[in-house]
């Protein structure tokens, strides 16, 4: 990959609910609202959602959710992800699997992709979200570069991963589909590692 960012990441932007259809209901316009996105929405997205839903606890407004370009739509988490999760004290691993669309797209105030094929679905079908997304690993690294104990308001986060450096393999977390215990598990650690500094050091409020 080159040294340039592409387009969809140089574009920027100025009590959390179940990862299923009830999430669909309007939100309190204060309430920010945080979409994963992956492929089939059963294993890093929803994983994601729910490592970031417990990090938040039950008393935090950030609504957080997600959702696949290929939804296996209907689908639970997948069985080694949700193994994972539990290992790593995540007691709420319920999930439905839902279909990315614009409207899911719309009332998001950030989207997190894992790999490029994902923003590149968004530009192709809904170019005019660009400017919230972000890729998961991307935003955590620059997070981590960030002086420690400063809050940095969530609307900056897509510009702070552009800003930070051209993404690259190492910022994408690969699907595990498929691919047994040991990629489950890699998964799992690193979007565990990203989703604990999301966390910690994005300011909610902004």
């Amino acid at each position: 990959m080159g040294s340039q960012a592409p387009a969809w990441l140089r574009l920027t932007s100025g009590g959390t609910a179940p990862d299923g259809d009830e999430d669909d209901a309007p939100a309190p316009r204060t309430a920010p609202r945080v979409l994963f996105v992956c492929t089939g929405n059963i294993c890093r997205s929803a994983f994601a959602a729910a490592s970031l839903r417990h990090l938040l606890g039950t008393g935090s407004l950030v609504q957080v959710s997600s959702a696949g370009i290929m939804a296996l739509a209907g689908h639970p988490m997948d069985g080694l992800m949700a193994a994972e999760a539990r290992r790593l004290g995540i007691e709420d691993t319920s999930h439905t699997a839902r279909q990315l669309t614009g409207r899911r797209l719309k009332e998001a105030t950030l989207v997190l992709v894992f790999g490029p094929e994902h923003a590149e679905w968004i530009t192709s079908n809904h170019p005019e979200h660009l400017g919230k997304v972000a890729g998961l690993g991307q935003v955590a690294s620059a997070l981590d570069a960030a002086p420690r104990h400063a809050l940095l308001p969530l609307s900056d986060l897509p510009g702070l991963a552009g800003g930070h450096r051209a993404p690259g393999d190492r910022d994408w977390i690969p699907d595990p589909y498929r691919r047994g215990p040991a990629a489950a598990r890699a998964a799992a650690e690193r979007i565990a590692a990203c989703t604990a500094l999301l966390a910690v050091q994005v300011d909610w409020s902004r």
